[in-house]
């Protein structure tokens, strides 16, 4: 939010603060992101002392915005409640994999040591590279067909169980719950390397991506900073007119809307962003 938040100042818009010694911007972020998850929509919800058109506030926040952060579709909200989402969206590439070059072997590591002056072997480390390809490349094969066997196992199954820790009442420890997962996914299909999956709520209920994860044999954590958020569903109460924003790579905020009339603005990230900067921003 602290890029969102000089963004704001640096276009000078009139946002609200809070009241006290310390005061900061009244805005926040509808639905903030798991931990490392990246996004390709968020919708920022912004407080104004004034009113500022729709068009001429996008086009002072684009202005202002850093590269791979853009606002579109300002609207103003009525009312202090917050949009609820009703739909989301995610899609994670199975070839990719988030834990970097694979470790130096042992004898490679002493052999580096005595070595470490000796004319390098460029043809051995170009078959050595090439090993390593041919490796990745069987594992991404091995992941794509063992996620799409438990995808044609999962149709046919009843329910999707999981357990999940919950804490206890008066924080006095863990149990673990048992949560049905199938109607709370509304989509759950891979498309070549691609695993698309729709996450939707029973009531207060939602699913974890991570759970879908770990439902399919991946990866809870690991994959998880792989996955890219993109797109959500919100249902808007008491709309005069919605705005929606995308931004990429921005903190979730938790701070309460205080106004009568709260433009909302969508923002997307720009082409020249590096997926690390732009896509994964950890909070």
């Amino acid at each position: 939010m602290r890029a969102v938040e000089r963004v704001a100042a640096r276009a000078q818009l009139p946002v609200r603060s809070t009241q006290g010694f310390n005061p900061r911007p009244i805005f926040s972020l509808a639905l903030p992101r798991p931990v490392a998850v990246a996004t390709r929509a968020d919708l920022l919800v912004l407080t104004l002392d004034e009113p500022v058109e729709p068009d001429d506030l996008t086009a002072r926040l684009n202005a202002a915005a850093p590269l791979g952060m853009h606002f579109d579709q300002p609207r103003p909200l009525q009312g202090k409640a917050c949009p609820q989402p009703q739909r989301i969206d995610y899609e994670l590439d199975l070839r990719e994999r988030s834990m970097g070059v694979p470790p130096m072997h042992e004898k490679q590591i002493q052999e580096h040591g005595r070595d470490a002056h000796a004319t390098p072997d460029h043809g051995q480390d170009a078959r050595g590279t090439h090993g390593r390809d041919a490796r990745a490349t069987a594992d991404a094969q091995a992941r794509l067909a063992a996620v799409s066997a438990r995808i044609a196992e999962l149709r046919s199954a009843h329910a999707w169980t999981v357990l999940r820790k919950t804490s206890v009442k008066h924080g006095r420890g863990w149990r673990e719950t048992p949560i049905d997962l199938k109607p709370l996914v509304g989509r759950l299909e891979l498309v070549d390397a691609t695993l698309l999956m729709t996450l939707q709520p029973a009531g207060a209920l939602w699913p974890r991506p991570g759970e879908v994860l770990e439902l399919l044999g991946l990866d809870g954590r690991v994959d998880l900073a792989n996955l890219v958020r993109t797109d959500v569903e919100f249902m808007f109460d008491r709309v005069a007119d919605v705005s929606s924003a995308h931004s990429e790579g921005v903190s979730p905020s938790t701070d309460e809307q205080d106004a009568d009339e709260t433009p909302a603005t969508r923002s997307e990230p720009g082409n020249g962003a590096s997926r690390g900067d732009e896509d994964r921003r950890r909070e």
